[in-house]
């Protein structure tokens, strides 16, 4: 989930609650996914409002998404974007099928049956 459709949910929620514009921003924060928060870390922009917080949370958020994009073209895959779903195309286009056993092999497994003697 991307922080503005985050924050548009919270805000919708929020409402409901009876909880301060203080209690807000932190609930906001709280649930806010680690590595925007790593990054909130960074910023020097003021969060001390949700609506800062909200704000300069998309923003790094459009940023964070922005290069793992740009890292997963370097890398050679290719990124689809988080709202369409696409189907799984298997790797391989036939099934696996185990391979035939060769006629000719030698069965290490097979050993002798000892308790039957050729006298």
């Amino acid at each position: 989930m991307t922080v503005p459709e985050y924050a548009a949910r919270f805000n919708e929620l929020s409402t409901r609650t009876g909880y301060s514009k203080a209690d807000l921003r932190d609930r906001f924060y709280e649930h806010l996914v680690d590595s925007i928060k790593d990054e909130l870390v960074h910023t020097a922009r003021p969060i001390a409002s949700l609506d800062d917080l909200i704000t300069v949370s998309s923003e790094i958020d459009v940023r964070v998404r922005q290069r793992r994009a740009e890292r997963d073209r370097q890398r050679g895959r290719t990124t689809t974007p988080t709202t369409a779903t696409k189907p799984a195309v298997p790797l391989h286009a036939t099934p696996f099928t185990p391979p035939t056993r060769d006629p000719n092999a030698m069965d290490i497994d097979a050993t002798p049956d000892l308790s039957v003697t050729n006298c």
